[in-house]
Order: C-alpha cells, then structure tokens, then sequence
C-alpha cells in the first residue's frame, strides 16, 4: 500500500492541477481514398507495435493538400517499410527510387535514407486496407516521380 501512496503523490506533484486538461490521444485518423501531398516531419527505425515487433522504417508524414478535402490537411500519417525479409525490402527500394533516394546498400546506410527522408514532400495515393480498415491504416502508395522539388512549376490541380 505505501508504493501506491507513493507513487499517488508523485503523480499528483507531476500534473498539480493540469491533469484535468489533459485531452485522451485521438483515435488513429481514417483515411478515404485520396490523392494526398506530404512533408516527412520525423523518421526513424524502430519496431512495430505489438507481439511481433518487427523491424520497421518508419516516416511520420504531415498532409498539407488532400482530394478528400481540407479537413484532411494538417492531419498525420505514418509511412512504415517492414525490413523483416527481401519482400519487404524491395517495396522500400522500390519506394526510395521513387522518391529519387538512392536505395540502402547495407544496414548502416539505412541512416543515410533516414536523413535524406527528413523534410521531403511528394505525393501519393492512400487507400483504405482491405483486412480491417478500422483496425489497420490506410495503405500509402507513392509512384514514379512523386517527389515535391521546391521552386519546381506544379500545382494542386496537376498533382491530382
């Protein structure tokens, strides 16, 4: 009982009066099909949620156009490439010279792609999973030239 005294009182110190204010971590956000426009704010390797943890690149993407509307804009999605087995590697080789990123080699230059996957915008494709779109995300589709080259003359309406 002492413990959860304790550590009742640390958590009161920690929040003191803002623990009320403190909104629940939204729902992952469902996307419809659309054509989206994208900028990479964050990517790192790390590991799957779950039992199987697997090994996983992953790009958090912030939406700054979307097909299915302005309500979209703003909004998150995260972009993961399974590094389990030559499958999965070849979607992410297949991904990176898409969006005009020399393919990792070797495992250390995995680091490479990271960086170069810092910032970057491009288009592609979200189309709900068809296993469970409820449980799982929407899947993210980038083809050919995808890759949003500042100062390069595009607009909206020739990305969709």
């Amino acid at each position: 009982m002492a413990e959860q005294d304790e550590v009742l009182a640390e958590l009161e110190e920690d929040f003191a009066e803002g623990y009320e204010g403190i909104d629940a971590r939204p729902f992952m956000v469902q996307f419809p099909r659309c054509k989206v426009s994208v900028e990479v704010t964050n990517a790192f390797l790390g590991r799957s949620s779950g039992a199987a943890a697997r090994k996983q690149l992953v790009a958090t993407c912030t939406i700054f156009e979307c097909s299915a509307g302005a309500e979209f804009e703003g909004k998150t999605y995260s972009k993961s490439w399974g590094m389990e087995n030559a499958q999965n590697l070849e979607w992410l080789k297949r991904d990176m010279l898409a969006l005009d990123i020399v393919p990792p080699k070797n495992p250390k230059d995995i680091l490479r792609v990271i960086n170069e996957l810092m910032g970057i915008k491009f288009a592609a494709q979200l189309v709900p999973n068809k296993e469970d779109p409820e449980q799982f995300p929407s899947n993210m589709w980038i083809n050919r030239g995808a890759r949003i080259i500042e100062g390069a003359a595009s607009t909206r309406d020739e990305r969709f």
